[in-house]
């Protein structure tokens, strides 16, 4: 895609994805001083030189998105996902009216395990 760096240079706060091989294409461009990088193949965040550490996420909110990722990773690898999805959702649904009866739940059997699917579980988690 040409000129694809100029994403990264929008003065907007953006998550991009960009393979691995972007940059080492791009020898020319230095990216902005206010970019975070999340490289996702080695798990590294590789934060601006002048940015102060990520606080820790709030609770209870924190545990609640790292919960909802998990079961849509869980989701992606299962070969059967309608039957351990349904299983696992009884399960919860099982626990969370015990603990909270007001309180919203993740339903993993909303969403499939093809990409797409995922992809809005993800969004949607956030």
């Amino acid at each position: 895609m040409n000129s694809a760096e100029q994403l990264l240079l929008a003065p907007t706060p953006f998550i991009i994805g960009v393979p691995s091989s972007f940059l080492m294409y791009k020898k020319n461009f230095k990216l902005p001083d206010d970019v975070w990088l999340v490289d996702l193949d080695t798990n590294k965040i590789i934060k601006p030189t002048d940015a102060d550490d990520l606080p820790p996420l709030p609770e209870p909110e924190g545990s609640t998105l790292k919960n909802h990722f998990k079961q849509i990773l869980a989701s992606m690898s299962i070969t059967n996902p309608a039957q351990q999805l349904r299983m696992q959702s009884i399960s919860n649904n099982n626990c969370n009216n015990q603990k909270q009866s007001n309180r919203i739940v993740f339903d993993p059997l909303s969403y499939g395990n093809d990409v797409d699917s995922v992809d809005i579980a993800a969004r949607i988690a956030m």
